[in-house]
């Protein structure tokens, strides 16, 4: 798993497990469905930044959007 969804994935389940909830209280998370979950995440947001590209109206856009969407892959660790 990359070690930024590592660290994000600790995060939210040490924020969940302070709400004092019997219920998520000590709470596992399986590596396989954070790396999974985390994935989709970062893949909607590139859809977000793609439909820009290809509904913007000026090239500069495009380009922009384009160095975007890869600098979002390349801070989560997601590949082409």
């Amino acid at each position: 798993m990359n070690e930024r969804i590592r660290k994000l994935c600790s995060q939210a389940i040490s924020d969940v497990d302070g709400i004092q909830n019997p219920d998520t209280q000590n709470m596992y998370i399986p590596d396989c469905f954070a790396e999974k979950f985390a994935e989709l995440i970062v893949a909607d947001c590139l859809d977000v930044v793609a439909m820009r590209i290809y509904l913007g109206p000026v090239e500069m856009c495009r380009q922009e959007c384009k160095a975007l969407a890869s600098e979002i892959k390349e801070h989560f660790g997601v590949e082409e």
